[in-house]
């Protein structure tokens, strides 16, 4: 569930939006007035989208606070925390929220659009966070002398977050993979610091506020171009 609210929330509120208006006929009054069709969804883009900003940054505060004691014992890097804490959580709905004002435009029905918008928001939510998200930011390798213990080459174990400490000796700090050189003299960590919580964020954020724009942006222009 915490995986796919924010693209339902998104879609749920930007599929109807111009669909409704293609479905039920009301078009020919809201786009027969004085003031032009571009304007008219311009000027609701900016009203839901700016509403959609301050319910996800609410969302996001009151998750935040209610984590902090749970944070100190894993940092923020976890998949689930990670996708509610910082910029990433907004950035989701008003992904969707594109896709599907755009999917509305083009399908005009609300229930259709909102499946057609909701399946490829997921899948790239899906892929960056299962690809991409780790390598955002080059990981950083830590090259430590075995001393007898040495891990099999080529061996991955141990990985992910949690309470103790990792090999990197910080809390927080989400270890990629774990592994030994080919001569078995040294152990090899790559990992992402818990300190890049935030370049993280803002990388991720950026992509899908791109995605945002870019489907509002076409819808603009479907709808400008649309004959009368």
């Amino acid at each position: 569930m915490l995986l796919i609210a924010p693209g339902l929330l998104g879609v749920i509120i930007g599929a109807p939006l111009v669909a409704s208006e293609l479905e039920y006929g009301t078009w020919r009054l809201a786009w027969s007035q004085t003031i032009s069709r571009t304007r008219w969804l311009t000027v609701k883009l900016a009203l839901v989208t700016g509403g959609l900003v301050v319910l996800g940054a609410a969302m996001t505060a009151v998750i935040t606070w209610y984590r902090a004691p749970m944070d100190r014992l894993t940092g923020h890097l976890l998949p689930n925390i990670y996708d509610y804490e910082g910029l990433v959580l907004t950035a989701y709905i008003l992904c969707a929220f594109g896709f599907g004002v755009l999917a509305g435009l083009l399908i005009r029905r609300s229930i259709p659009a909102m499946i057609a918008a909701f399946i490829p928001w997921l899948a790239i939510r899906l892929v960056i966070e299962n690809l991409l998200r780790s390598h955002l930011v080059a990981p950083v390798t830590l090259v430590q002398n075995c001393g007898g213990l040495c891990i099999e080459s080529g061996r991955n174990g141990g990985t992910g977050i949690s309470a103790i400490p990792p090999a990197t000796g910080r809390i927080g700090d989400w270890v990629l993979s774990i592994g030994g050189n080919a001569q078995g003299t040294q152990n090899v960590f790559t990992y992402q610091p818990a300190g890049r919580f935030w370049s993280l964020q803002f990388i991720e954020a950026g992509i899908f506020v791109a995605l945002t724009a870019a489907a509002l942006g076409v819808a603009v222009w479907l709808l400008h171009r649309r004959p009368a």
